[in-house]
């Protein structure tokens, strides 16, 4: 079987580009497989390449589009004959606008969606979609252990003025209400990634009165984050779903980190609306809570005042990732959906 990947890139500096790799080294031992990268900055390069695409679509059984915008794009040079699989990772495809800019996905042979959230939204535009759900999946690593458990807390996402649905301003609120109890201490909040929304965010902090308990870290390596994690009892990052102005939703069409989380064996707090759903267990992994600074105040505190809780939690956490989400489950659900499509 002949197989051809089409993605804007294959490399590890976004969610889609690293998914797109993952998907080749998944099925490349078992078919023959070739890959296209559509991005490049050269004009002359782009026009070539446009034509080596078009061309390496014929004599395909099959051809797998990373992104459903790629399919729109190349649908019309598809030999008739070729199946066809479409990657969907979340607000792409969500909402009147997802449905809009996707005018043609009922007619690939499989949609293949990230997390049942998103498989949903796509039943929901498309109810005579061809559906399947296979999670992302992450590399194991090993565990940081120099560093003495704290009361401390952590959120890993970018902090950009486009994704305010990731929850920050939720996380600071609960603090803030911690701070005015009488019972509860206020953890460290360690705020760790990049954007263009810092400077707002550090006013929200200082206006709320938890500047001492709130670091922002920017970037940082993989030694780095790995050390803070260990510092922790608690990932919290409460993404919620919102529907812009525009009609553009926004929200977590997986969530990779909340999987990291668990291979730190943190207990999660996150909210219960988002393809992070999949990735925790409310009640044995973490919580999953409504968008509220109470009630995500009130999960904070439970886990702190409990650290055998916590404990328990994160064990749990961390066998949900390793017995579900590592590569060899993605390598077998991605294998069999191929062979699905040709049954």
């Amino acid at each position: 079987m002949k197989i051809l990947i089409i993605s804007n890139d294959f490399s590890k500096n976004g969610g889609i580009e690293f998914l797109s790799e993952l998907v080749y080294k998944a099925i490349y031992k078992h078919f023959i497989v070739q890959k296209f990268s559509k991005r490049c900055n050269n004009k002359l390069i782009r026009i070539l390449k446009e034509i080596s695409i078009r061309r390496s679509l014929r004599g395909k059984n099959l051809i797998i589009f990373m992104h459903s915008f790629l399919y729109n794009r190349y649908k019309k040079y598809i030999p008739n004959k070729t199946k066809t699989i479409i990657w969907t990772h979340g607000i792409e495809v969500w909402g009147a606008w997802g449905k809009k800019k996707n005018p043609n996905l009922e007619y690939a042979d499989k949609v293949i969606a990230v997390s049942s959230f998103t498989a949903e939204r796509v039943h929901e535009n498309w109810p005579s979609a061809n559906v399947s759900i296979v999670n992302n999946a992450i590399e194991p690593f090993e565990l940081s252990n120099d560093v003495e458990m704290k009361n401390e807390i952590v959120i890993l996402s970018r902090i950009d003025s486009t994704e305010k649905y990731k929850g920050h301003e939720l996380v600071f609120e609960s603090l803030s209400i911690l701070k005015n109890s009488d019972t509860a201490d206020i953890p460290v909040f360690h705020v760790i990634g990049q954007g263009d929304d810092r400077d707002r965010l550090e006013e929200v902090v200082k206006t709320l009165g938890i500047s001492d308990h709130v670091i922002f870290h920017g970037y940082v390596d993989d030694a780095e984050l790995s050390h803070i994690f260990s510092r922790c009892f608690a990932f919290v990052m409460p993404s919620f779903v919102r529907i812009n102005p525009n009609d553009i939703w926004g929200g977590e069409g997986f969530g990779l980190v909340y999987l990291e989380a668990g291979l730190h064996k943190l207990p999660v707090i996150a909210c219960n609306e988002g393809g992070q759903t999949d990735c925790v267990i409310d009640g044995e992994t973490g919580f999953l809570v409504n968008p509220n600074p109470d009630e995500i105040a009130e999960k904070i505190e439970l886990l702190m005042n409990n650290p055998e809780l916590a404990h328990k939690m994160g064990e749990a956490g961390y066998w949900h990732v390793k017995n579900n989400f590592l590569f060899d489950h993605f390598e077998k659900n991605v294998v069999n959906v191929i062979k699905e499509v040709f049954a």
